[in-house]
């Protein structure tokens, strides 16, 4: 199909869109319903909501307490009455479609206890640390997708380091690389798509973005805190509609707020391990009338387990968010990092073998310096109507300090390579919810809009030859490497529909326009030498400027059943799309070497899946089945190439590889061994297995030889296991990881004498964490890696390398908190 019968295709499809959007909209005539008069002892009955029949619909307050519940099924109906502070309270109800409608009065009793008694000795017994998002939240619409829910403060897991084997091992597929010991940066993948520094999800914190720049350098250089982060939720593939450009999906650190029930409180984590590692965590939060705010102070310091890796980490967050009346809110967060850190560097695979502690690089650092701040606003435009909008600015830097050699080559001294690059950017989203109800059943219609601009400036040159971290060019006006500046912008609409076709069946579908500017403007010096001494042969510079625009149109649709209230099936296909970064248009790197003509990446995502509980809910399950699609997609292989003086050499080569197919299988159960032996006991044991298949594969090359190859970074057998207990104040967890293997390049290369390229072979971990809670004081301790496994999870072409990194061996970490 050429181009202009693509885009009178996708017209078709965008007008049938907006139809059924209008059409969705004219058809909830039903106009059954009751009325419900709350009372709530000592405070004004505002801001109370009631939930119907276990379903997504709610209905608020108005400032007197009244709830007026209308466009629902005639009949019967459970309603739950919540407000913040009160015990909830559920009653029969009887929605009539005749006048007057019938009242409902209901008192609700405040929640008292005794702030010095209360222990929580019994958590949420339904979570098991994971759940689902809704079918409507306040800032999107989540039914017919595959999503996740992670609650860190649910699970035995090691927070101090963000243990990321830990804290995503119930996520089905998902693969890590492991670089440091302090968990300065997460670095996860799911569904086969590289894991260096979480590049391929749209990394977000309360819904703004966090990452280096969302459309040219996606990469995330700064880690929520997980000891202040309430939940984690990811949303795979399908997301590209509602939160732009990225295969992977959303991964998104929603925040703690202030306690609601004081008016301050502290807490104060203190954490000691392996190889001098000392945590520090301190937070302080409430509530005072409308106000809200929470805030924390972390440090952390200490070293991996082989020499030249100290690190030094500092970060605060504040947030203040304020209720104007009953229907807007505001909400202003500031978050800063820093952290700097040596680098030990890579091996090369038989100094692996030999000796992996070893460390050849003693004056390579990499510092980073994280601010972002954001202000959020929710209101309620009418009864049915609510708005979300978020305003960020991101300004931050990273710089990387060091020998950047082959491995192979020894570091004699002299100059090192500076890479700086600058952060500049400032977006708002703004999204609006329409609900309504069909016959009953719940709606909605979603509309929001993106702009984003970015600016990113990124320097290459000579620093100080001595071994201290001094992140500062010898020469800054005229730099050895490079210097450019890569301004971008995005305008982006976006639209989504939950159309309830009866009470079992729901349609979401949904469009996305994206206006895609992206520039680069400066020069680089390319610099000729010989390939077994390092001697310079030959420089040059050049004046280098491109401006590229892209109109996208991204579709989607999914369906989802839900006819009983513990299983849910969904199916939904949706069109995804990768901007080239800014890595990929120039950097100099001896390790590799970056095509001139490069190309954006497209394709699409579809799922199958079903999710729920069964056999009295002693069994939670996840399984799904995925195709990903992806042309023009970019990758790195082992290529011969000859430069101008005539000398020939194997170089890394990054270019637009091929297309590639991506088919898994992906399952995670649990069994809740208390429900089925002994639902009463204050005791509680849960056994999970996560399991994911996943065969990727090059097609379509111009290189014949890489079809049928297995894409790299890709493990086909990925599973993890784990046992979890409680009992009161008690709880403990042992988890087993084993990953497959892997390829690092499109040539599936098994061996190259840098490492740069190569096999990762299979490896598996066990892990464990327990606590203790009494009163205001909880112990927690963790002993990661115990049987002392040495392997490794990444080979890396520039820093932290080059070479191979090995990951960090058995250490063990206890905790100390305190809460006030």
């Amino acid at each position: 199909m050429d181009s202009s019968s693509k885009i009178r295709a996708d017209m078709r499809i965008i007008a049938l869109l907006f139809s059924l959007i209008c059409s969705a909209t004219l058809m909830h005539a039903q106009k059954s319903g009751f009325d419900v008069n709350v009372v709530l002892h000592s405070k004004s009955s505002v801001g109370v909501e009631v939930f119907l029949d276990n379903t997504d619909q709610s209905f608020l307050s108005d400032t007197k307490g009244k709830i007026q519940v209308r466009n629902i099924e005639e009949g019967g109906h459970i309603l739950t009455v919540f407000a913040e502070g009160y015990q909830s309270k559920s009653l029969e109800v009887n929605a009539s479609d005749g006048l007057p409608f019938p009242v409902y009065k209901v008192e609700l009793v405040k929640i008292s206890y005794d702030l010095k008694e209360i222990e929580v000795v019994n958590e949420n017994r339904s979570s098991l640390g994971m759940t689902h998002l809704k079918y409507i939240e306040v800032d999107g619409l989540y039914a017919a997708k595959k999503n996740e829910i992670i609650l860190p403060d649910e699970m035995s897991v090691n927070k101090s380091t963000n243990n990321s084997r830990q804290i995503f091992s119930k996520v089905a597929g998902v693969n890590i690389q492991e670089t440091d010991a302090g968990g300065l940066q997460m670095g996860i993948g799911a569904r086969g798509l590289d894991p260096k520094r979480t590049t391929n999800f749209n990394t977000r914190q309360d819904g703004y973005d966090i990452s280096a720049d969302a459309l040219g350098y996606p990469e995330s250089y700064y880690t929520p805190a997980i000891e202040a982060v309430e939940k984690i939720e990811l949303v795979r593939g399908a997301a590209s509609l509602q939160y732009g450009t990225q295969f992977g999906g959303l991964l998104n650190f929603k925040m703690k707020r202030g306690n609601a029930d004081k008016p301050l409180e502290i807490i104060s984590r203190q954490t000691i391990g392996s190889y001098n590692y000392l945590g520090s965590f301190n937070s302080i939060g409430g509530s005072a009338g409308e106000w809200n705010y929470y805030g924390y102070f972390l440090h952390k310091e200490g070293s991996g387990w082989r020499p030249n890796t100290e690190f030094i980490n500092n970060g605060f967050y504040a947030q203040i968010g304020r209720k104007l009346g009953s229907k807007w809110s505001v909400d202003l967060a500031f978050t800063h990092n820093y952290y700097n850190t040596q680098q030990a560097g890579g091996l090369t695979d038989r100094q692996f073998e030999v000796d992996p502690s070893v460390s050849l690089r003693d004056r390579n650092w990499f510092q980073v310096n994280w601010n972002v701040a954001s202000a959020t606003i929710n209101g309620q435009l009418s009864k049915n109507l609510t708005i979300n909008s978020k305003t960020f600015v991101l300004s931050s830097s990273r710089a990387a300090l060091g020998f950047l050699g082959s491995i192979a080559r020894t570091d004699t001294g002299g100059a090192r390579d500076l890479i700086l690059g600058e952060f500049n950017n400032i977006g708002n989203e703004t999204r609006l919810i329409q609900r309504y109800n069909i016959k009953g059943n719940p709606g909605a219609i979603l509309i929001g809009s993106r702009l984003y601009q970015g600016d990113t400036r990124n320097r290459q040159g000579k620093a100080g030859g001595d071994d201290n971290p001094n992140y500062s060019f010898l020469h800054p006006e005229v730099l050895e490497g490079s210097d450019f500046r890569f301004p971008s912008q995005n305008v982006a609409l976006f639209t989504e529909v939950l159309i309830p076709l009866s009470s079992c069946w729901f349609l979401t579908p949904g469009a996305r326009f994206e206006h895609i500017t992206t520039q680069s403007d400066g020069y680089y010096t390319e610099q000729n030498r010989h390939p077994l001494t390092g001697e310079l042969l030959s420089q040059n510079s050049y004046n280098a400027s491109t401006q590229r625009e892209r109109n996208i149109i991204l579709m989607g649709m999914g369906v989802a059943w839900r006819c009983r209230g513990d299983i849910e099936l969904y199916a939904n296909a949706s069109e995804n799309y990768r901007a080239m970064n800014f890595s990929d248009i120039y950097v100099s790197n001896p390790n590799i070497v970056i095509a001139p003509n490069m190309q954006d990446e497209k394709g699409y995502t579809v799922d199958l899946g079903a999710k729920g509980k069964f056999f009295r809910e002693v069994v939670s399950f996840d399984a799904s089945v995925f195709l990903m699609q992806y042309r023009n997609r970019i990758g790195e292989s082992l290529t011969t190439i000859e430069n101008e003086e005539g000398v020939s050499r194997i170089v890394n080569y990054r270019d637009n590889i091929a297309d590639a197919r991506f088919i898994g299988v992906e399952v995670v159960e649990e069994i809740d061994f208390t429900q089925w032996l002994s639902p009463d006991a204050t005791w509680r044991l849960t056994w999970f297995n996560n399991i994911a298949l996943v065969d990727a594969r090059y097609e379509n090359a111009e290189v014949e030889e890489f079809n049928g190859n297995r894409v790299e970074n890709v493990p086909v057998f990925n599973y993890k296991t784990g046992v979890n207990f409680k009992k009161g104040r008690f709880a403990s967890g042992v988890q087993f990881t084993w990953i497959g293997d892997q390829y690092t390049d499109a040539s599936n290369a098994e061996y190259f004498p840098d490492a740069t390229v190569g096999v990762i072979p299979s490896y598996q971990v066990l892990d464990a964490s327990m606590s203790y809670s009494w009163k205001r004081i909880k112990l927690e301790g963790s002993l990661n890696n115990i049987s002392d496994q040495i392997y490794f999870t990444r080979r890396a072409t520039g820093y932290p390398g080059p070479g191979i990194i090995p990951a960090q061996r058995r250490m063990m970490f206890m905790t100390l908190q305190v809460r006030i």
